[in-house]
């Protein structure tokens, strides 16, 4: 993971529960895991990375039109942008609980994924502008905005 990193989850979701529905074992010795324990420590930081992948991803697919993704996901630490962590979180742990524990997925969890989908939509469609984030090089004189307003039925 490159542009989350495990900290960053302790923005949207309780570390022990992130745990839980990763299913990270409970280690012995934190500073010398044994063989048995790295390997469920190196298949839970998987479902992790698959996760964060996964909502870059998706991500990518709205702000592709409009944004240069590359640049925005190849920042780390403070210059990454703080509403796209946000909204990339949102989506990475619903998709750990998708993967995971769809059982255990709360309404809560929905919520934050369909309001992040939305938001992304809203970017998608012009009608949110983020204009910290790098514009798509090239493209800025190419787009052409046009609509009509909604159609009136008379009916007397």
């Amino acid at each position: 993971m490159n542009f989350l990193t495990i900290a960053d989850f302790d923005i949207v979701i309780n570390r022990s529960l992130l745990y839980e529905v990763i299913s990270y074992p409970e280690l012995v010795n934190p500073n010398s895991p044994t063989p048995e324990e790295q390997t469920e420590i190196n298949l839970a930081e998987s479902k992790l990375t698959m996760a964060a992948d996964a909502a870059i991803s998706e991500l990518s697919g709205y702000l592709a039109n409009r944004y240069d993704t590359s640049a925005i996901f190849a920042a780390s630490g403070i210059s990454r942008n703080a509403i796209i962590v946000h909204k990339c979180l949102d989506i990475a742990v619903y998709y750990l609980y998708h993967i995971n524990s769809p059982e255990a997925m709360t309404e809560l969890r929905e919520k934050a994924y369909d309001k992040a989908i939305d938001w992304c939509e809203k970017v998608n469609n012009s009608q949110i502008n983020l204009p910290n984030l790098p514009p798509l090089q090239g493209e800025e004189n190419n787009k052409i905005l046009f609509g009509s307003n909604t159609k009136r039925n008379h009916h007397f």
